[in-house]
């Protein structure tokens, strides 16, 4: 497999709009022994900039839409 492949998001939930995407991530519970990253959980859902993450498709979509503005 090429890193190419590797980094292709190929999620049917992903949402892409023009240049603007925000995928979709499972859940997540992750381990960490230096600060910030001492451990947590993500929830499913959208990943928008930042890291948040949104179950409101709405929300999703509406910044796929600004990326892609942002981006012509």
């Amino acid at each position: 497999m090429s890193e190419r492949e590797f980094f292709r998001f190929t999620n049917p939930l992903d949402i892409t709009i023009g240049r603007g995407r925000i995928i979709w991530a499972e859940a997540l519970t992750y381990e960490g022994k230096h600060p910030p990253y001492q451990g947590g959980t993500f929830l499913e859902g959208w990943v928008l900039p930042g890291g948040a993450r949104t179950l409101n498709r709405e929300r999703a979509e509406a910044v796929a839409r600004a990326i892609d503005g942002k981006s012509k």
